[in-house]
């Protein structure tokens, strides 16, 4: 699968299929045991140059789909998220792609293993939460607390953001198989995707490493796996996402593992 840009080739790299069956997982896994010599991060990086992030400022609302577990995608959401209030944007929502108990960072849903409790996610939880006290911001959790199917979650939080983008903008994160417009990137699936619901207010975009790296997830085992990059786009590179079922794929530099935010144990952004 290609996709082209300015004579540019796009190819998915091999841990995409594999790999994107773990960013639709709907409830936090519980702990696994898993081990790994591999350097983890929770410290956020160096936030995109303003001409690169531009192009998703550009775009108003976004629904962003991420790989789980690094520490890019807390981090592009960060740098969004300033650089829009900068701009004197308001209000603003920030959306995740999680249960609204994970407002406490202390909560033992932060022990959850597959990558969306990072350590990284829970001190950009604990910096937004900041934001909303001094009345910048308005944070928000997509998902109910009692268990759903895959098609009943996805149509909720989908209508859910949509609703949200009808007061103001919004920065959506989820993973990367409910951000699509529709099944594309594993059409065996039979649910419709949150990003059909979302409507034309939101932009969805696929967010993918320009160049090798890592990731915390459970496939199956809960660890650090390999997450190659894409070939033939840049970093901060906004190209057409209708190959992958989104609007757009945008591009960091590459994917950072991020550990269980439990591993460090409760917060201290509380």
């Amino acid at each position: 699968m290609n996709i082209s840009h300015r004579g540019s080739s796009v190819s998915p790299p091999a841990w995409l299929i594999a790999l994107v069956v773990l960013a639709s997982t709907i409830q936090p896994r519980a702990a696994c045991a898993a081990s790994s010599t591999v350097a983890l991060s929770e410290q956020p990086v160096a936030c995109p140059t303003a001409k690169q992030l531009q192009p998703l400022l550009n775009l108003g609302s976004v629904y962003l789909g991420e790989l789980h577990g690094t520490v890019e995608s807390p981090s592009l959401v960060r740098c969004l998220v300033d650089s829009t209030l900068a701009e004197g944007v308001a209000p603003l929502t920030v959306s995740f792609e999680l249960p609204e108990v994970a407002r406490d960072t202390r909560s033992q849903v932060w022990g959850g293993q597959d990558g969306r409790t990072s350590a990284a996610m829970q001190s950009l939880i604990a910096y937004l939460e900041s934001l909303e006290k001094q009345g910048k911001i308005k944070l928000d959790f997509q998902l109910p607390e009692q268990q759903q199917s895959d098609q009943q979650m996805n149509k909720q939080v989908g209508e859910h953001l949509a609703k949200l983008a009808e007061g103001g903008r919004v920065i959506a994160l989820g993973g990367n198989i409910h951000s699509q417009r529709k099944q594309a990137m594993i059409p065996s699936l039979t649910f419709m995707p949150a990003g059909a619901y979302v409507g034309d207010r939101i932009k969805t975009v696929m967010l993918v490493p320009a160049h090798d790296g890592t990731a915390w997830n459970c496939g199956p085992q809960c660890a650090v796996h390999d997450a190659k990059g894409f070939s033939g786009i840049k970093v901060g590179e906004l190209i057409d996402g209708s190959a992958y079922g989104h609007d757009d794929v945008y591009a960091v530099a590459q994917s950072t593992a991020s550990p269980p935010a439990l591993a460090r144990g409760p917060s201290s952004g509380k």
